[in-house]
């Protein structure tokens, strides 16, 4: 009957926070372990079945069932909502659009100035000439697929990584003007872009990067033939009013 496993993910509100994190510069990012649900289905289950449900989460996961709660998921007002009354600049102003390798970005979703952090890819942000020049031809339709799956773990693989760094950069399209060359501003300027990521500001990476930031950029570097110079934390949330 409960055979899906609680899910984790990244808790965005204020709500079930400890007081002191409701401070505007408080930077520690929050997590949600959730059980279930309030659809009908969930519900109908759980009103027979809660307590053995309960029992065994606790067992699994350590957890004291006095914590146990349902949260709304839907706030209207709050401090730390996401960036409607904040203009372009406020944002870049709190959370810059580009920061240097040795400036990295608060741990997402952590709430600074009362705002959330939003997501930071560190990485090359390219045009599709130079994806060219260093990954080859992929197959018509099959960009990002090939790249991800074939070439670039290949490449790793070469560099022999430190095994903290197993996983291979990831490559996807940019769509932003950040980290374009200048001419390519032009609405007329037709080149894709990319962007090779080594990491992003989840709690988890952040605490590797603080000690091994050298190390991975360094294999990354020789994997790839790009400079460390060009290497940037580049934010994923833009705005528009």
């Amino acid at each position: 009957m409960f055979l899906e496993p609680p899910e984790i993910k990244y808790w965005e509100y204020l709500e079930g926070r400890a007081p002191e994190s409701h401070d505007m510069d408080y930077e520690e990012a929050y997590m949600i372990i959730c059980l279930a649900m309030n659809s009908p289905e969930e519900l109908k289950v759980l009103k027979e079945h809660i307590h053995e449900l309960v029992h065994t989460a606790c067992e699994a996961l350590g957890l004291s069932s006095e914590d146990l709660k349902w949260y709304r998921t839907v706030f209207i007002k709050r401090p730390a909502s996401m960036y409607r009354n904040l203009s372009p600049q406020d944002l870049s102003d709190i959370f810059p659009q580009i920061r240097k390798i040795d400036d990295p970005p608060p741990a997402l979703y952590s709430i600074v100035q009362g705002h959330h952090a939003p997501f930071y890819n560190l990485g090359w942000v390219i045009p599709f000439s130079k994806v060219l020049e260093l990954l080859g031809e992929p197959p018509q339709g099959k960009v990002e697929e090939h790249y991800n799956y074939t070439v670039l773990p290949s490449k790793w693989a070469e560099c022999k990584p430190n095994t903290m760094f197993s996983e291979p950069p990831e490559i996807k399209y940019w769509e932003y003007l950040e980290g374009r060359a200048p001419e390519s501003h032009d609405m007329d300027y037709e080149e894709a872009y990319m962007i090779i990521c080594l990491a992003m500001n989840s709690p988890e990476e952040l605490k590797v990067l603080k000690e091994h930031i050298h190390e991975l950029v360094h294999t990354a570097c020789e994997a790839l033939g790009l400079p460390s110079e060009d290497l940037k934390w580049y934010r994923t949330v833009f705005i528009t009013h």
